[in-house]
């Protein structure tokens, strides 16, 4: 929403991501917790689906808050066989409280006071039985390995840096996208 719109169409998109076998898709959908939203990408989805390819919807933040408007959008969401649904976790919550976490190592992430309202919202969210996923800023890490409850979850990241590839992260993660500001650089 900050970008003046570049003329680049969802189908564009799809358009690529189906011709190269290797490719995934992340929708990052900064409006997908209002009904009409929601409903206008099931509607596109289910006109042009894409064989044997993985999607990931993004819902944004606090979308649970929404359950009444968006509950029935997510339902026929959920019944497309290759759509994985993604509850984006608070930047600020889950790197204050990561930053913390590193601080504190010798305390229980209970009783870090800025970890309280992350622990909150990511219970809400999980209570609210809308999400397959949630996605992240890597830099909050420490904090969601913390909390036990999200290990149903399938995790998804972003702000990768190529030296973090080298732990053991695959493990962790269904999708990972790298910070990397130089292309000569993969």
């Amino acid at each position: 929403p900050t970008e003046n719109n570049t003329g680049l169409l969802l189908s564009d998109i799809l358009n690529v991501v189906e011709k190269n076998q290797k490719l995934s898709f992340w929708l990052d959908g900064k409006n997908l917790n209002e009904k009409k939203a929601c409903t206008t990408v099931y509607n596109y989805l289910t006109k042009n689906k894409l064989k044997n390819k993985q999607f990931l919807l993004e819902f944004p933040t606090r979308s649970h808050q929404n359950t009444n408007e968006i509950s029935s959008c997510i339902k026929k969401l959920k019944s497309i066989e290759n759509i994985r649904l993604s509850y984006y976790v608070p930047t600020h919550d889950a790197i204050s409280c990561s930053q913390a976490l590193k601080s504190n190592a010798d305390k229980s992430i209970d009783k870090i006071k800025e970890c309280s309202s992350l622990r909150k919202d990511l219970l809400e969210m999980k209570k609210s039985n809308l999400f397959s996923d949630i996605s992240f800023d890597f830099l909050g890490f420490e904090a969601i390995k913390k909390i036990n409850f999200l290990k149903n979850f399938s995790w998804n990241t972003w702000n990768v840096k190529n030296k973090d590839l080298n732990n053991k992260i695959y493990d962790y993660f269904h999708m990972i996208i790298l910070n990397n500001n130089d292309p000569n650089n993969l």
